[in-house]
This record gives structure tokens, C-alpha cells and sequence, in this order.
């Protein structure tokens, strides 16, 4: 839990998307009272994929989201 002194910090926390911290993931959302631990779910990760030796003309958007689908 952290508090934060000004609510602009906290609202560049939250909205920035996920965090690494000593190479794990940290994702941060607004609290609360409803969120119970043993049945909270991963929705969404982020992920970052590396294309070994792909030629440059493939680095396109509907090429991109064509690997994406499955």
C-alpha cells in the first residue's frame, strides 16, 4: 500500500501502466474495499517479444497484429 503526498504523483503511478522493479512486473491500480486477494485474476500482461532476424518490411502494424490473433 502506498500513499502518495500529491495527487498528480499518484495519478502518473496508476496511469503509466506497469512497472519493473528488480525485473518483476508491478502493476498498480486505485484501491479498493471490494478487491479480495484469493479471487483477484490477471486480466492482461504485458509482454515484450523478440523477433529474432525478422527483415525490416515485416516491422508493420497488420503484420504485427496478424501474429498477435491466434
Amino acid at each position: 500500500m502506498v500513499k502518495f503526498d500529491q495527487s498528480d504523483d499518484k495519478e502518473k503511478v496508476i496511469s503509466y501502466g506497469s512497472w519493473m522493479i528488480f525485473y518483476h512486473y508491478l502493476v498498480v491500480s486505485h484501491c479498493s474495499s471490494e478487491f479480495t486477494l484469493l479471487e483477484a485474476k490477471v486480466e492482461h500482461a504485458v509482454v515484450w517479444i523478440r523477433f529474432h532476424v525478422l527483415n525490416l518490411v515485416y516491422y508493420d502494424k497488420s503484420f504485427l497484429l496478424v501474429m498477435n490473433s491466434p
